[in-house]
């Protein structure tokens, strides 16, 4: 995939004219250099032909387009796992005592702090080769033997240090056992050789095969979960549909990757994947310890049945960040093309619009969450769960900064800026850590602390993640010289006078039923968005854009043009 195609001067298509249509100029000072760039994909016009304003204009339009429609497909895609997910976990917490899964949760976490030497870095370092015009069958080879090197190193790791605790020391693997860790080690191998080809994917903008690869996990699982799990009724048979489901991934993605005429060679990159991941590796190590750790810290002060409520109110919340994992997937080849031509007004508005349009997006049901926790807990999970909702009223509030933190963070590293990263995850951990040992246990070397348990980690988490995605918002704003985005303060409004119309509503009816959580949705969102339309900051061109991302005759042309078929 080239980075631009040459194409004859505009000079008629004005700032004024792209305003006027609703495409910002600042996505593309390149018709400045004379070339026709699209951060997501290429549009050639024919060699000699020059393009009329609205040629160009049309092009430019469908481009923006496309990239929405790469980010809902993520998005419906991830909103199947998560629905799918969601009736495995309504399985599990209906069938199984909250211990069963919360040893689940916590053992996963366990092994997980291994997972990212698995990683260091190379995936991303591969993403960032194969968009720089690498060989691709070259970046695939180098890659492969990496990521089984790495692998042996994880699987080694976790061995060592589990039979370091326990038979070197002496100490009891509380709340689970050497059966439940080797599932679980197994199925961080499979998922890990899903990535080789998952990555591939992501790199060539390939959404639709990423996205199949990773539902078959809970195509294959859930049935697995009914079928076979419940009847068996312990949390061996349960672990056994996750390992499964990972297999279902490796094998689901390798056969796409077949598919790619991609061809195994001796491999040269090694080196240069190196230098562009070690500075990542230590910040991946980092990132998986902060991702994990917080259960882990609950299981080790408290038992699995707190594990169990932290984990199950984060799995519901975690539903809603789906839609900034689908710009970040998006958005390092688009940033690190745009780098690579010096586009940095082109990155100022994709982060501007990220960050609206997220909102937009995430903003409505999050005022649910905060004013109705009680009742998605007990209609989504079960009445026994209802310390969850503590839980995910906390979270909630995370997802938004966690989204935005994506954006950041994707920009950062595709500024080959990947260094930073290193001390600023050291701090998120060093802080995470603080507020675990204030907020979680009865007391920490005899001198008593706050003992919110499954809530207090769920308040270390947020206050964390609040400190650091502002120190990324700062390094994007010295880097590219973004700063606040204005438009934000607006969406607080928007925020506050949601959550105040539920509080209205909660005080005149009390819901109880699933589709209550639908209702008071819509009027959160209803609220929302006229006010955002009423100051302006909600705009027609921003309605028919996501009217024509939306559109499914064309989100099908667009598969069919991605699996080789003619629209």
């Amino acid at each position: 995939m080239t980075s631009g195609v040459q194409i004859p001067v505009l000079p008629h298509a004005t700032k004024e004219e792209l305003v006027e249509n609703g495409l910002a100029t600042e996505l593309f000072p390149a018709v400045r250099q004379q070339s026709f760039f699209f951060p997501f994909i290429s549009f050639p016009f024919r060699p000699g032909h020059n393009p009329s304003k609205q040629e160009y204009l049309g092009r430019w339009a469908s481009g923006l387009q496309m990239i929405g429609r790469k980010s809902l497909l993520i998005v419906i895609s991830k909103a199947i796992s998560a629905l799918l997910g969601f009736i495995g976990l309504y399985l599990i917490t209906r069938n199984f005592p909250e211990s069963a899964y919360g040893q689940i949760a916590y053992t996963m976490s366990l092994v997980a702090l291994f997972a990212s030497f698995a990683d260091l870095g190379f995936a991303t370092a591969y993403i960032k080769r194969i968009n720089e015009g690498k060989d691709p069958s070259d970046c695939l080879s180098s890659y492969l033997v990496v990521k089984l090197l790495l692998l042996a190193v994880m699987v080694g790791a976790i061995f060592i240090s589990f039979w370091s605790w326990t038979s070197l020391m002496g100490r009891p693997l509380n709340d689970t056992d050497v059966e439940l860790i080797a599932l679980f080690t197994l199925y961080f191998v499979l998922y890990n050789i899903a990535t080789v080809a998952t990555a591939t994917f992501d790199a060539n903008l390939k959404t639709a095969k990423t996205q199949i690869s990773l539902i078959a996990e809970m195509l294959v699982r859930v049935p697995l979960i009914f079928f076979f799990a419940i009847p068996a009724g312990n949390v061996y048979a349960l672990a056994w549909t996750y390992v499964i489901g990972g297999l279902a991934v490796a094998l689901v993605s390798i056969f796409l990757l077949s598919r790619e005429r991609l061809r195994l060679k001796r491999p040269t990159l090694i080196r240069s994947m190196a230098v562009f991941a070690m500075p990542l590796a230590v910040a991946v190590v980092l990132g998986t310890i902060i991702g994990n750790i917080d259960k882990v810290s609950l299981g080790f002060f408290w038992n699995s049945s707190e594990v169990a409520n932290y984990a199950a109110g984060q799995s519901i919340v975690n539903m809603l960040y789906v839609f900034g994992a689908a710009l970040s997937t998006l958005l390092f080849p688009t940033f690190s093309r745009l780098y690579e031509n010096g586009e940095k007004r082109s990155m100022q508005e994709i982060v501007r619009r990220g960050e609206r349009y997220l909102s937009y997006i995430i903003t409505p049901i999050v005022c649910v969450f905060l004013v109705f926790p009680m009742l998605i807990a007990t209609v989504l999970l079960s009445e026994k769960y209802s310390g969850a909702a503590g839980v995910m009223q906390v979270l909630s509030l995370n997802v938004i900064i966690l989204a935005l933190g994506g954006i950041y963070i994707t920009e950062i590293v595709a500024m080959n800026r990947a260094k930073e990263l290193v001390w600023i995850s050291a701090v998120q951990l060093a802080l995470l850590l603080c507020f675990l040992v204030i907020f979680v246990p009865t007391s920490f070397f005899q001198v008593p602390m706050l003992e919110l348990r499954a809530v207090g980690t769920a308040l270390a988490v947020l206050l964390a993640t609040l400190i650091v995605v502002v120190i990324y918002r700062i390094m994007i704003w010295r880097m590219i010289g973004l700063g606040y985005n204005h438009a934000m303060s607006f969406h607080l409004i928007g925020a506050l006078l949601s959550i105040g119309t539920l509080l209205a509503i909660e005080m005149v009816y009390q819901p109880t039923r699933w589709y209550d959580i639908i209702l008071t949705w819509m009027a959160s969102a209803g609220v929302f968005y006229l006010s955002l339309y009423v100051m302006r900051e909600l705009k027609d061109k921003d309605i028919r854009y996501f009217l024509e991302v939306l559109n499914p005759v064309e989100m099908v042309k667009y598969l069919r043009m991605e699996f080789g078929r003619k629209p």
